[in-house]
């Protein structure tokens, strides 16, 4: 179980103090109103003690405000305390929980370390070519922990104002910022900037990398890439939750009858391409592809049993992927060893797919599969067979759907060299700023009882107080567990829905 402790939210700059997701938190759990900060006892959530709201919507009810553990944390002997346990902490702790998208059915909640993920950003920024100074644009929240680009890199992270950016609005970042590179950008949505009727109004010569992810580039996008950036290489990755990233490779690599070549591993990383019983295949044969290395993750939370299914004696993680390695060390993907459809960046199963429609009261039957699509590789195809009389369309049975989806739903070498711009606030903070405010927050949070080991949640938007949230935990050797909101959009409704359904199961390791 992931048992939350403590809980760090926001709404976006500029939501109305009446609506959003703060406001309807406190109605969705009336004791937080009569509750004293720290000492919350919600029935549904009991190992939820406490709430630190990012604004002033918390004052005079259960929930601190950003601005007191801020002050809290301006004690001098909490400082010193925060100071003497950074020599205790080990690089290996479980410092971040994610979930996997259901795979193999449902969800896995995933252990990784900083060890993992500080040198996996670090080994894909040399691969990529991230640039030691200058900009880059960081475009997802759903990659968490690209947050260290800066501290591995030496650049300067861009974040956009929106969630979800649009082409237009990466093409405005990349002009204004001359961003060098692009952190990470899911194959659909490079489709849709490459495609873009407005690219030719821009200057985007400045961008020299992107990397590419979500699912198999093909070769048509990658030369329509050198027509229309030619200035820009772009790089595809191949990765999971489990292992994050281990291969990248130039996409000029990718020649036609290769489509599904995702390159050669990152530095320090293993491969290895098995039988069916786990023996090792002779190069060009295929086979289950297993990693080993230092991004592997170190268990499902609470699961024993299939960590162990996961993972082999010595080490090596079945990623359920089948693939050929070459005579070059180039990995070659043929498909996955479970029934599997990949649209966009999002991993669905069939089976969730058809539970949902099966349940609509005109569905006799249903199969769903994987069909081409140009932008996200592979689309959703329902085949549907209504009961006797019965007459319905696709709107109709998408609209269903969408109902249901929801519940599945270095600061001592640059002090004052700018590590992050934030375009919605226009906030530029520093490695300095960084340093001392996350640690000021991490002797805050300690002050109301946040201690190592404790799952710290936060659900906010694109905002400065997230990084300085991110370090503050890892000093006090804390998991952050990221609720990851923005999926389901910024309608409120939806949020609200969201927060009723599936917070609670998220909070109680149900998810």
């Amino acid at each position: 179980m992931t048992r939350v402790k403590l809980l760090i939210m926001g709404d976006d700059e500029g939501t109305n103090s009446t609506d959003g997701k703060t406001a309807f938190l406190f109605t969705l759990f009336p004791e937080i109103r009569t509750a004293d900060p720290g000492k919350l006892q919600i029935e549904r959530i009991p190992t939820l003690s406490t709430i630190v709201d990012l604004d002033d919507r918390a004052i005079g009810i259960g929930a601190y405000t950003m601005e007191e553990v801020q002050r809290l944390g301006s004690d001098e002997a909490l400082l010193a305390e925060v100071r003497m346990l950074q020599p205790q902490l080990s690089c290996h702790d479980t410092f971040m929980l994610g979930f996997t998208s259901g795979s193999t059915g449902q969800p896995k909640c995933v252990e990784q370390s900083t060890y993992a993920l500080h040198n996996n950003i670090r080994f894909i920024g040399k691969a990529i070519g991230m640039p030691k100074e200058g900009t880059a644009l960081y475009p997802y929240l759903s990659f968490r922990y690209a947050v260290i680009y800066p501290f591995t890199a030496g650049c300067t992270l861009v974040v956009p104002a929106n969630m979800s950016p649009s082409a237009v609005d990466i093409m405005e970042i990349i002009q204004e910022e001359r961003c060098k590179a692009i952190g990470v950008l899911y194959l659909k949505d490079c489709h849709g900037l490459l495609h873009d009727p407005h690219l030719s109004e821009y200057d985007l010569s400045s961008l020299m990398q992107v990397l590419v992810t979500g699912n198999i580039t093909p070769k048509s996008l990658v030369d329509h890439a050198a027509k229309v950036l030619p200035n820009a290489k772009m790089i595809v990755g191949y990765g999971g939750t489990e292992f994050l990233f281990l291969t990248s490779m130039a996409a000029e690599m990718v020649v036609e009858g290769k489509q599904s070549t995702v390159g050669k591993l990152l530095q320090h990383a293993e491969m290895r391409i098995v039988d069916k019983d786990g023996q090792v295949v002779p190069l060009g044969h295929e086979g289950e592809v297993y990693v080993r290395g230092y991004s592997l993750f170190n268990r499902y939370r609470g699961d024993k049993e299939k960590t162990s299914k996961a993972m082999t004696g010595d080490g090596w993680y079945k990623t359920g992927d089948v693939g050929v390695l070459d005579e070059e060390g180039v990995l070659k993907l043929l498909g996955r060893v479970w029934d599997m459809i990949i649209r966009n960046a999002h991993n669905v199963h069939p089976t969730v797919v058809e539970s949902n429609l099966s349940r609509h009261p005109k569905v006799q039957d249903v199969r769903v599969v994987g069909v081409p699509d140009a932008a996200s590789v592979e689309e959703i195809c329902a085949c549907v067979i209504l009961k006797e009389g019965q007459t319905a369309d696709s709107q109709e049975m998408m609209k269903f759907c969408a109902k249901i989806e929801l519940l599945d739903a270095t600061a001592a070498r640059w002090p004052d060299r700018e590590a992050y711009v934030f375009k919605k606030t226009g906030a530029r903070v520093t490695f300095r700023d960084i340093q001392e405010k996350a640690t000021r927050l991490a002797a805050g949070l300690k002050a109301i009882g946040t201690a190592r080991g404790d799952v710290v949640a936060w659900l906010f938007g694109h905002r400065p107080e997230w990084i300085y949230v991110y370090f503050a935990v890892a000093k006090l050797g804390a998991i952050v567990l990221p609720l990851r909101a923005e999926r389901i959009g910024r309608n409120v409704e939806a949020t609200k829905y969201f927060l009723t359904k599936v917070i609670q199961s998220t909070i109680n390791g149900q998810k």
